[in-house]
């Protein structure tokens, strides 16, 4: 036989291999071997088995859902965080602040508010909270100031030969134009800090109540409402003008009485920063303040809970001491509020459904010449009632859990009695505020 040309393959070579072990090109190749591929099922077969999957070893699924669940909980803590700011900083539409703080949009509320109060009177004080049903607007230096350019400036540009239409055309775009400056200068000024005075025995607080309403109603709710037995008593809506400064029309009815008044709403930022502010103002000279509380003060940091500070104080316009239509600036309230320096705050954790705000309807005047049938007793036995109602024990500070009743009746018996020993030569108190516009009042914060 001739020997294969160079045309032919080359021959088979026998290699004998141990049992149990393989070329390594075979392993190679088998390494590299994937999945058979298997003839078509014929139609006709029955179905296969479907496989099962482990879910500890399908990681990549389960993660979309543990991630879907934490966006569905942060979207739901995230919109319960703005519906709580929303119920707690309403505002009014830019727009109709814009046309309601002109001056003589303001001339003209001013009179429908005087006219509505006169008819309500019989049933109902007064939006500062007593007898006198007439609203004076008001009126600043600028606002004369602008209306003045505006208006005449118009006259003399346009000629004294209009009609009526162009009459209204003319003083609408003053007005407006006196507006935008008007708000051109708020916006350039910005917020101003509030300012401190001291004299003995008092420490006044002028403050700025920033707010972005008009005409809104207040939510009040009343704690032990009953009948009332004086229908032209006006002292428990002495802390009426805070709200109505700041915007928010209140209606108390001449025939109830209550233990406690809460304002439920619209709140604003501001009413908040209220407490820290004049706790700030109280000094080491002054009465200490009872906290409650488990705060800083008390060794724990926390602020996921709701406080109330309670104060003594006396309210009064910016400027003089019964001129309440001067504090109603356009856009924000001037006020000053009058600590007792003999007097402590008392700070108590409360629940997340406190109102803004709470006052007791008693007065300097009732408390220092016992009217209407006033005493400390009772006064204190009342305001214990209701903020048995609205503490938070679970935030109470631990040293006080078993005995916090006890130091708060303490506390308010400390306020009661300093003003029963107040020294009738203190001028200063009856220069600052009148005897009317006192009493306790609660912040949340």
């Amino acid at each position: 036989m001739d020997p294969a040309g160079p045309q032919d393959p080359p021959p088979y070579i026998l290699v004998e291999v141990p049992q149990g072990t393989a070329p390594e090109r075979y392993l190679d190749e088998s390494e590299k071997l994937g999945s058979p591929s298997l003839p078509p099922r014929p139609l006709s077969a029955p179905p296969a088995p479907v496989p099962v999957v482990d879910p500890s070893t399908s990681k990549a699924a389960a993660v979309p859902a543990v991630t879907e669940t934490q966006q569905h909980h942060e979207a739901a803590e995230k919109a319960a965080a703005e519906a709580e700011a929303a119920h707690d900083e309403k505002q009014s539409g830019f727009a109709k602040r814009f046309m309601g703080n002109m001056l003589v949009a303001r001339l003209g509320r001013a009179g429908v508010q005087s006219v509505s109060s006169t008819v309500k009177l019989p049933l109902y004080l007064s939006p500062w909270g007593d007898n006198n049903p007439f609203v004076a607007p008001n009126l600043r230096k600028r606002d004369l100031a602008l209306a003045g350019v505006m208006h005449f400036g118009a006259d003399a540009l346009i000629g004294s030969s209009l009609t009526a239409a162009e009459a209204v055309v003319q003083h609408g775009a003053a007005w407006t134009a006196e507006q935008g400056v008007d708000h051109g200068y708020d916006r350039f000024r910005g917020a101003r800090p509030h300012s401190v005075r001291r004299a003995p025995g008092l420490t006044s607080v002028e403050v700025r109540i920033a707010h972005k309403l008009i005409g809104e109603e207040a939510e009040l709710r009343f704690f032990e409402s009953r009948d009332a037995r004086n229908m032209l008593a006006c002292a428990k809506g002495w802390f009426c003008p805070y709200l109505y400064c700041s915007s928010r029309v209140s209606q108390l009815s001449r025939r109830k009485e209550f233990t406690v008044a809460e304002v439920m709403g619209p709140g604003l930022k501001a009413d908040a920063a209220l407490a820290p502010t004049l706790l700030s103002c109280i000094t080491q000279e002054d009465a200490p303040v009872c906290r409650l509380d488990a705060g800083e003060d008390a060794g724990e940091r926390s602020t996921n809970y709701k406080r109330f500070a309670i104060f003594f104080m006396g309210i009064s316009p910016y400027r003089t001491a019964s001129a309440w239509s001067q504090a109603k600036v356009p856009g924000e309230a001037r006020l000053r509020f009058h600590l007792l320096t003999h007097i402590p705050a008392v700070v108590v954790p409360i629940k997340s459904t406190a109102p803004v705000c709470a006052w007791s309807p008693w007065t300097l005047d009732q408390i220092l010449h016992g009217k209407d049938g006033y005493s400390a007793e009772k006064h204190r036995d009342e305001i214990l009632r209701y903020l048995d109602s609205v503490v938070d024990e679970s935030h109470v500070r631990q040293q006080s859990r078993e005995s916090w009743r006890q130091e708060l009746s303490a506390a308010i018996d400390q306020i009661l009695v300093g003003l029963k020993n107040i020294s009738s030569t203190l001028g200063s108190i009856a220069d600052a505020f009148e005897d009317e516009h006192g009493g306790v009042v609660m912040f949340r914060f």
